[in-house]
């Protein structure tokens, strides 16, 4: 898919260099008019990066932290998604590409790593109380119901396995989209609008026998 927003988006974002005060009223009304479009519209993923990265350099000009904090945690959820090939296909109205925008790149790399910070946070909270629940079951167990150790450290065992497949590949990801979707309050509507639409999944097709 061409990156079909991606030139407008380009052109809007020379005009706030060349602008004295970044973002004024009709730059804004502009970025606007654009968001608008792309609602319900397939879109690439190199469109949604620069739509933030814009929105990102709008609410620096507010001082809207938690706004600017969104966008950055969108964009680098985003890039990680590029190289995750079997999750690509669950956004409806987000395609990827092979390639990035180097620009974007660029932007993203004077930022630091916030998403797989908070990533990394749930994954050793998430841990941390498995295991504790993985001992738990153990002990009581061999030690309540008088089952054998090794049976009773297979089913823990087996317990911490599945419990961790599950939270690796849904939980610690449902945590995450809660935690960035808690800052919507914080976003203009339009930008909100569009980001339900962009993260809207597929909804998964019955197979037929």
């Amino acid at each position: 898919m061409a990156d079909y927003f991606l030139g407008a988006l380009k052109a809007l974002e020379r005009r706030s260099k060349d602008n004295v005060l970044i973002f004024s009223d009709v730059l804004t009304e502009r970025l606007d008019a654009l968001v608008e479009s792309m609602i319900y519209q397939k879109i690439s993923d190199n469109d949604y990066l620069k739509t933030l990265e814009l929105y990102y350099k709008k609410y620096q000009r507010f001082e809207n932290h938690k706004g600017m904090y969104f966008c950055i945690l969108r964009m680098q959820q985003i890039m990680q998604l590029k190289n995750e090939r079997k999750r690509q296909e669950n956004w409806r109205y987000l395609e990827f590409t092979s390639d990035g925008d180097s620009e974007v790149q660029e932007f993203l790399k004077a930022h630091k790593s916030y998403y797989q910070n908070v990533v990394y946070e749930y994954t050793r909270v998430f841990l941390l109380i498995l295991l504790t629940f993985t001992i738990a079951i153990l002990v009581l167990s061999v030690l309540v119901f008088q089952v054998p150790f090794l049976i009773g450290w297979l089913v823990s065992i087996a317990f911490y396995g599945g419990v961790w497949f599950f939270g690796k590949q849904k939980g610690i990801g449902f945590l995450m989209e809660k935690q960035i979707q808690k800052l919507y309050p914080d976003l203009d509507t339009l930008c909100q609008r569009l980001d339900r639409c962009v993260m809207k999944k597929q909804k998964k097709r019955k197979k037929i026998f």
